[in-house]
């Protein structure tokens, strides 16, 4: 076990080793030094880590118990996130004796309140059946009231204080009453819309107890001083910090393709580019394409499979796979090929409570006249012609027969695909349907994207050029291509496609912000512009090296202009179109990444930039 601190700088080894019983420490994008990537495996995901702001956290914990003498059991250490609880568990295991490190407690606000109200709420009358939903009041409640419960904490470490809402806060505030708190978070990092004051002015926190790390060690020069420039348009202002340890770097990228599709074929050649000249120093899993909304994960996923890179998604759904999508394709194809498999995908969604026994039914007429496709089957049996079917049952396989019909007429017609498909929405009232539904926030928006593609889905026909086949089957061929399983590469070694939420905490040393365009960033719905500047201000300072923001000239809504926040962005810290790769670049992108050239890069000495 480890008891010194030589890694560290003087300033943080000057908070690490602090003998103040109250530490609100300001730690700006990458100022605890990361150390190393992890892959963490938690209920059948695959998460990707950097240890950011952990070094310092990890080793006050390791102070408090080594030169404070306080039990591990009584350091109570909050997160929001069970990856981030994981990831300070297995650095304690690191830092510390085994014995010792499993002791510390470590888990999310959640966490921690549930097992405050188990552990202690007998003690106030607090029932052992009390709703979930109140654990945060509750766990408050046994902290005032329970000496017990205060007596089993001696210090309090949260990370990500920014974060905190205010029952958070009030729980914090309960937690560590006359005990050692030491609270790590960046106010300029606040995109979540819960804080309302900062968390000393909750906390009562004595004047002093804000302190700042001052270091940068992940970003270029470049891409700090980019990023400050954003943040620094609004409200806040936010010094540059006093060391910034890595080289200038090279500028930052801004892009303006024509469209979405565009956009796509932009950042997939951009990825090709950089990881076959830069000689192993970038690869796939150091590339990471962040997006404001999740629905329009589609563009990049469609690229991606095309070039047979392998990719994962962090934060949102495969828009392939998302039951919105599925369910309203299946009716297109289903109208397009009646097949007994294809009208499986369709006969319950929504639900209409067509059962089993009913649904054998249906198949063995088929196969009794096979004469006739299945869609005529189906309307023969909602005519009352064949089968013997319940009424409601007639009534409700009529209904689908109907509207697969009326797609077909529409087809034949050549009306366009959104005609077609809001047609299909009204007629089987998804859109009630989904709202029914858990999460019905979630899938409006990817039904919403749904119907935007089919609006403009003429940019497929630009990307195939089949004039053979009509716009529906070239919209349903797309839907076909990209919902197929593939080898999708080993895991820890793919793209990653990020909301610009989840990224918050990681770094890439490439790094794309894609549609950053006026109504995406800022999103239109958000009524706070100072949380979506702070937000474009995390994507930026996710990356390391290459920073790319991207603005299309045209978006499903028309054209569109570049975000409000690139306004008056020097020429001096960007450049227009794509970096030049040399020599150059690719040795401080290895003094950036802490690696040499020599042993790394396995390519001509004479680089011909594509």
């Amino acid at each position: 076990m480890s008891q010194t601190y030589e890694d560290l700088s003087s300033s943080q080894k000057r908070l690490v080793e602090s003998d103040e019983q109250f530490q609100n420490i300001m730690a700006g994008p990458g100022s605890g030094k990361t150390q190393g990537l992890n892959f963490v495996k938690l209920h059948k995901q695959t998460f990707k880590f950097k240890y950011h702001f952990l070094q310092v956290l990890i080793d006050r914990i390791a102070f408090l118990i080594n030169h404070k003498n306080i039990e591990p059991e009584k350091i109570k250490v909050l997160s929001f996130t069970r990856e981030t609880v994981f990831s300070i568990k297995e650095r304690l295991k690191e830092r510390l004796e085994r014995r010792i490190a499993i002791d510390v407690d470590v888990g999310t606000f959640h966490a921690h309140a549930r097992q405050l109200v188990y552990q202690f709420g007998y003690s106030i009358g607090i029932p052992q059946t009390f709703k979930i939903a109140d654990k945060g009041t509750r766990a408050c409640d046994v902290l005032k009231e329970c000496e017990y419960a205060r007596d089993s904490i001696k210090a309090v470490l949260v990370d990500e204080s920014q974060d905190c809402t205010d029952l958070m806060k009030e729980f914090i505030h309960q937690m560590s009453d006359g005990k050692m708190l030491t609270m790590v978070g960046d106010k300029n990092q606040r995109i979540f819309g819960s804080l309302l004051s900062e968390p000393s002015e909750i906390l009562n926190l004595p004047e002093g107890s804000d302190c700042t790390l001052v270091e940068n060690y992940r970003s270029t020069k470049f891409i700090i001083k980019s990023a400050l420039h954003v943040i620094n348009q609004g409200r806040m202002r936010v010094s540059q910090p006093a060391e910034i340890r890595n080289p200038d770097g090279v500028r930052v990228t801004i892009a303006t393709p024509l469209n979405e599709s565009s956009q796509a074929k932009y950042v997939v050649n951009e990825i090709q580019r950089i990881c076959t000249n830069s000689g192993g120093l970038i690869a796939h899993q150091d590339c990471a394409i962040l997006i404001r909304k999740r629905s329009t994960s589609h563009f990049f996923e469609s690229a991606l499979k095309k070039r047979f890179i392998p990719f994962e998604i962090v934060g949102a759904d495969s828009f392939f796979k998302r039951m919105e999508i599925r369910d309203l394709t299946h009716y297109l194809k289903f109208s397009l090929n009646p097949t007994y498999l294809g009208f499986l995908n369709i006969v319950n969604s929504p639900e209409r409570e067509i059962g089993d026994c009913q649904i054998r039914q249906i198949y063995e007429l088929s196969r009794e006249y096979n004469e006739h496709s299945f869609l005529d089957i189906i309307t023969l049996i909602g005519n009352e012609v064949i089968g013997d079917f319940v009424p409601m049952a007639r009534l409700k396989i009529k209904h689908i027969a109907n509207i697969c019909r009326d797609v077909l007429v529409k087809f034949n017609n050549k009306e366009p695909v959104s005609v077609i498909l809001n047609f299909i929405i009204s007629a089987t009232e998804y859109e009630t349907y989904i709202s029914s539904l858990p999460d019905s926030i979630r899938r409006r928006e990817y039904l919403a994207e749904l119907r935007s593609l089919a609006a403009n889905s003429s940019v497929l026909a630009d990307e195939r050029n089949e004039d053979s086949s009509s716009e529906l089957e070239r919209f349903i061929k797309y839907f076909d291509e990209n919902n197929v399983d593939s080898n999708n590469g080993e895991k820890g070694k793919r793209v990653t496609i990020s909301t610009i939420h989840c990224a918050k905490g990681i770094e890439w040393p490439c790094v794309f912000i894609v549609s950053c365009n006026e109504g995406c960033i800022p999103l239109s719905i958000n009524r706070s512009l100072e949380e979506e500047r702070r937000l474009l201000y995390v994507a930026m300072t996710r990356s390391r090296f290459f920073l790319y923001i991207i603005a299309p000239l045209y978006r499903s809504m028309g054209l569109q202009q570049p975000s409000q926040f690139l306004t008056d962005l020097p020429a001096s810290l960007c450049t227009v179109g794509k970096p030049i790769l040399n020599d150059e670049l690719w040795k401080m992108l290895a003094d950036t990444l802490d690696n040499t050239m020599s042993t790394q890069r396995k390519r001509s000495h004479s680089l011909v930039d594509e």
